[in-house]
C-alpha cells in the first residue's frame, strides 16, 4: 500500500481521492483474497518466511507511525482538500 501510495503521490503526483480509495479497496481485496490462496499448512523455509515477513510488517508499522519520515506521502493533505468535507 505504501509503495501503491508513493507511486502515485510522489511519482505521478497524483491528487485525487478516488484513486487513493480504490488503491485501498484493491489492497484489502487481495488481502483478504491471498491468504485463502495459500492457505496450505506451512513448513520449514516457507513458515520462516512468513513469520519474517508479518514481523517486517509490525516493524514498518510502528516505526512509521512513531516516527514518519519527513515524505509527500506521510504528510496531512487535510489542509489541501484532500478530503471530502463531513457532514456537521
Amino acid at each position: 500500500m505504501l509503495a501503491l501510495g508513493w507511486g502515485y503521490h510522489v511519482l505521478l503526483r497524483g491528487e485525487r481521492m478516488w484513486v487513493d480509495v480504490l488503491l485501498y479497496l484493491a489492497v484489502m481485496a487481495l488481502g483478504f483474497w491471498l491468504p485463502g490462496r495459500a492457505c496450505r499448512p506451512y513448513s520449514g523455509r516457507r513458515k520462516l518466511l512468513a513469520v519474517l515477513l508479518a514481523a517486517l510488517l509490525v516493524a514498518c508499522v510502528a516505526l512509521f507511525t512513531l516516527y514518519p519520515p519527513d515524505m509527500i506521502l506521510f504528510r496531512d493533505l487535510s489542509a489541501a482538500g484532500a478530503w471530502l468535507p463531513l457532514p456537521c
